[in-house]
């Protein structure tokens, strides 16, 4: 069994199914490899709990590392890779929270206009 660890965006947000007595998250990642344009894709079996924590934590565009098996095969004539996970995590922090950093940020700097505060002990002479 091969094992792999991919780096990528989401392509489109997760399903989940039923397999049997388990639930099975699928979801999609394209890895960039920089050196084409086209990136390389990735179809991610995620199962039980893990499973229904990806459903609903990841969304389509979301940067992941997935780390799992890796499984290639052919389908109606084109290659296939199949990850089948063992972890995932975040590669890129929740979209609210990069929308809420500059806010923050703007409201800790003083408004325009306003004297910031100095002491002579800054100036170089």
């Amino acid at each position: 069994m091969q094992q792999i660890t991919i780096t990528g965006r989401l392509g489109r947000d997760p399903e989940t199914r039923q397999a049997g007595a388990n639930s099975v998250c699928n979801f999609s990642v394209a890895c960039d490899n920089g050196r084409d344009t086209v990136p390389t894709w990735y179809r991610v079996g995620v199962w039980g709990k893990q499973g229904e924590t990806a459903q609903k934590m990841l969304a389509k565009g979301r940067r992941v590392v997935v780390h799992g098996a890796l499984k290639a095969g052919l389908y109606e004539g084109k290659l296939q890779l199949d990850v089948s996970a063992s972890a995932w995590e975040f590669a890129d922090s929740k979209p609210e929270t990069q929308a809420q950093a500059p806010q923050q940020q703007r409201q800790q700097a003083p408004p325009a206009g306003a004297a910031l505060p100095h002491s002579d002990d800054d100036i170089p002479f």
